[in-house]
């Protein structure tokens, strides 16, 4: 079924999008998933009469999820009675720049608005704004939701991952309170696995964040799938071994090691990683990025992560999986957008499941 709407020149890109995944035969996951973009709009976004800006490409074949959720957020929005403008382009890569039309959109975009982006790949370089995207949704007062690197995601599991957004958002924000205040007052983590995982570090200057999909105040926004709770351990704290049995990232994108990948750190810093091809995909990845600006931090550990979203799994790219309640993630390279102190030109997130988590030697259920 076709949906009329009042006809306007911000139309034209809805129209098109539209056809295309008819011609395509994937225009019913759309309305399939209705109310659960929706329920994102109403419930993670509390959205009332903002104006909203879709960004986001056509995807590749066999792998539409980013047109999927853009068409899905914008029919929602429309259907919700809101002033919604959606702008589409090809699939963009590394380090190409945002379609022109997407960068004047975005520039122009009035202030206090909400903006929902989704991806193949990346949005592309925006170099019509100042500082990071996220820095200027802050100044600009925007709230925002993205969903970048579904090409990792085939069309057909893309009800799966509508099942993921589809959550209980307040009792995932209770839980991540709660784990967030463990880890503001605790002073050192010690986490083990089954597999051979047994890390220690330190949090004594550890500052949470809490990716629960609630981006009700102005300036805030984040990840869909949400889920999450990570923070930066202290700088050159982080000392053993992680065994990665969940998903790895590489500069490939997102693998799942038949044999687990272990990584061996040392003064907060990664100095060994064996167990499989995977493994050696990934220190391709650091000896390619240690080439680049800040490169010598490529090794750095700079994030561990908990998920706490009941619906996730693995099935998909990297920002899906860290998101499965019952595992964690630890990442090397860049956190200076979540207020560490490691710049790198990579960021590198790899899950390892089933926890036991002590925090100032006492035992912590997520």
């Amino acid at each position: 079924m076709f949906i009329n709407f009042r006809q306007t020149s911000k139309d034209m890109d809805h129209k098109k999008l539209i056809r295309f995944l008819q011609r395509h035969g994937q225009y019913y996951l759309v309305q399939d998933a209705q109310i659960h973009f929706q329920n994102v709009l109403k419930n993670s976004l509390k959205a009332k009469d903002e104006p909203v800006l879709v960004l986001s490409d056509f995807g590749k074949p066999n792998k539409r999820a980013s047109a999927l959720m853009a068409a899905g957020f914008y029919v929602a929005a429309r259907k919700l009675g809101l002033d919604a403008t959606l702008e589409m382009q090809k699939a963009r890569k590394r380090p190409e720049p945002a379609e022109p039309h997407i960068q004047k959109a975005l520039s122009e975009f009035p202030d206090k608005g909400i903006i929902l982006l989704s991806s193949y790949n990346t949005l592309g370089k925006l170099n019509r704004i100042e500082g990071s995207f996220r820095k200027f949704c802050a100044e600009r007062k925007h709230r925002f939701v993205s969903a970048l690197g579904l090409g990792e995601l085939p069309t057909r599991r893309f009800s799966r991952l509508m099942t993921v957004i589809d959550v209980d958002y307040h009792k995932m924000q209770m839980k991540a309170e709660r784990i967030g205040k463990m880890i503001s007052k605790g002073k050192e983590m010690h986490v083990t696995t089954a597999k051979g995982t047994d890390i220690r570090l330190e949090m004594r200057k550890a500052k949470p964040v809490l990716n629960t999909g609630n981006y009700t105040r102005p300036g805030t926004g984040g990840n869909l799938p949400a889920g999450e709770v990570y923070f930066p351990p202290d700088i050159g704290t982080t000392e053993g071994r992680v065994v990665i049995d969940g998903s790895l990232r590489h500069r490939n994108g997102t693998a799942f090691p038949k044999k687990p990948v272990i990584l061996r750190i040392k003064s907060g810093e990664i100095v060994k990683i064996y167990g499989s091809s995977q493994g050696k995909k990934l220190i391709a990845t650091i000896k390619e990025a240690r080439k680049k600006e800040y490169g010598e931090h490529a090794r750095k550990i700079c994030e561990i992560g908990i998920g706490i979203n009941p619906n996730a799994d693995f099935f998909g790219p990297t920002v899906l999986n860290e998101k499965a309640y019952g595992t964690m993630h630890i990442a090397n390279g860049n956190n200076v957008w979540f207020d560490g102190e490691v710049r790198a030109p990579v960021h590198l997130d790899h899950i390892f499941k089933k926890p036991k988590i002590e925090i100032d030697n006492k035992q912590f259920i997520p």
